[in-house]
């Protein structure tokens, strides 16, 4: 299991479908576009354009689709933060364990959270900083005297979403490179085809 995308819920999982599905597409329209040019096909050129065309429309309207789902996306994560933190059932508590020692957080916001929403009231020894670890009863040791800075301070929801950001901008980055390749494929699909057909008229 991918912790990172367990707090996700399915509409977080939409994008790279398309993706896939996508990238299937172009390979089958790719094909299209190498008979055609092996055959010097003016028809399958300008149907491989035409394709490539659509999938670019696809492509924008998910690209303009994710922006929208980015904007609420703080709200979703943080319910689904405070869900899996109530239930703390075995899953749950696997991933948030995964979660916070990788990130070096620990909550919602803060520490805190696990004492106001958690059904056992403590917090779960991946808050603790390794050397305060009760292994005994799994989770920190419960003492004031050992201060705050025993166990980690930054919540994980910042984190989550600085995590996904910089995954979000790595695609975006991506997407536009992909993009340009598409609309250049496009134009020497239509200028290859409109140069058969006139030696051919020739």
């Amino acid at each position: 299991m991918n912790d990172f995308n367990y707090f996700l819920d399915q509409n977080a999982t939409g994008p790279p479908i398309v993706l896939i599905v996508t990238g299937l597409l172009i390979f089958v329209i790719a094909s299209i576009g190498c008979i055609g040019v092996i055959r010097e096909s003016p028809k399958l050129l300008l149907t491989f354009a035409l394709l490539l065309g659509i999938v670019f429309i696809m492509e924008l309207a998910a690209g303009i689709a994710a922006c929208f789902y980015r904007a609420d996306m703080n709200n979703r994560l943080r319910s689904a933060l405070e869900d899996s933190m109530r239930q703390s059932d075995k899953t749950d508590i696997d991933a948030w364990n995964h979660i916070q020692s990788e990130m070096m957080c620990c909550g919602i916001d803060n520490p805190s959270d696990w004492r106001r929403l958690s059904l056992n009231k403590t917090l779960p020894a991946s808050c603790c900083r390794p050397p305060y670890i009760d292994e005994k009863v799994g989770h920190c040791f419960d003492s004031l005297a050992l201060g705050k800075d025993k166990y980690f301070q930054d919540g994980c929801l910042n984190k989550l979403e600085m995590h996904i950001s910089g995954n979000v901008m790595t695609l975006m980055i991506v997407g536009v490179c992909i993009a340009f390749l598409q609309i250049l494929g496009i134009i020497l699909a239509v200028y290859l085809a409109s140069t058969v057909r006139y030696e051919r008229q020739r």
